[in-house]
């Protein structure tokens, strides 16, 4: 596709993947939002990408995911500077070893890796459909751990399994991305999943030796490139040959099947429901 001057928004944007997302955006020459929550290290990417690609049309904006009232400050600065979007791309992903309950009061990975998710993409919605916008949620393959409907375990310190945590967050991008389809149909916005593969970034490091700990080596334990972890990211994005496509998760830019369990309509509508109830959503 033709990216010059498309409105790009990437979050988690200030390092590992995200930024080689947003730099490759920004190559194509489109008009990439970076969305961190680090200034200094929001403001270092930013001028490496603007550097490399000689691309002017490179913002930053920060913004701290993991509380609400920042994702709707985020938004509305958005909306209101943007009116139609091209591609919101949902990076930003981390592991919690401990216990942490995020300023809402949900347990963080959950809080991160999949509200954050659901409550930025539904307040940018309006303008995505405006902008015939491709929605790329960042999965992975881990969500296949979880096989069974997780949505009314307690969470406690207790109980807290930081692994099985980050799984079901996982699994809940892909719920989600499914949901979100069936909800776009009839409309010029589709949205898509995917794994990116195991490159050296923060939470993919911690949660490859968690992975490589009760597995052993396979090769989602092999830690790949920024780049090449990007590349779906990018191909959801910009390519033109899935113009259209939507409700689909892919690997290394091919459709394929996700786990039985995330094609169950019943969970996909009740995390919905769920993620709407904790978000004050809809």
């Amino acid at each position: 596709m033709d990216m010059e001057n498309k409105i790009c928004i990437v979050t988690g944007a200030s390092q590992g993947i995200g930024k080689t997302t947003a730099h490759g955006l920004a190559k194509m020459g489109a008009q990439v939002v970076m969305v961190s929550r680090n200034p200094g290290r929001s403001q270092l990417a930013l001028y490496d990408i603007i550097e490399q690609t000689g691309n002017q049309n490179v913002h930053a904006e920060l913004a701290d995911l993991t509380d609400m009232n920042s994702i709707r400050q985020l938004a509305e600065r958005l909306s209101t500077r943007y009116p139609a979007m091209h591609v919101l791309v949902n990076n930003h992903c981390a592991l919690f070893n401990e216990f942490v309950l995020s300023p809402d009061g949900y347990e963080m990975n959950f809080a991160l890796n999949h509200l954050a998710y659901f409550l930025l993409t539904n307040l940018l919605l309006e303008s995505l459909k405006m902008g015939a916008g491709r929605i790329v949620n960042v999965a992975a393959h881990v969500h296949v751990n979880i096989e069974r409907d997780f949505l009314d375990k307690p969470a406690s310190p207790e109980s807290y399994d930081p692994w099985e945590a980050y799984c079901e967050a996982k699994l809940g991008n892909i719920l989600f991305t499914y949901s979100l389809a069936r909800k776009l149909d009839g409309t010029r916005a589709t949205v898509n999943c995917l794994h990116p593969g195991t490159a050296r970034t923060l939470a993919l490091t911690a949660a490859r030796e968690i992975y490589t700990r009760l597995n052993g080596p396979t090769e989602y334990s092999i830690p790949g490139t920024h780049e090449s972890a990007a590349k779906t990211s990018l191909y959801l994005a910009a390519s033109p040959e899935v113009q259209g496509v939507s409700g689909k998760y892919f690997v290394n830019c091919e459709a394929v099947a996700s786990s039985d369990l995330s094609y169950n309509v019943s969970l996909q509508d009740k995390l919905w429901q769920r993620s709407a109830e904790m978000t004050g959503w809809g």
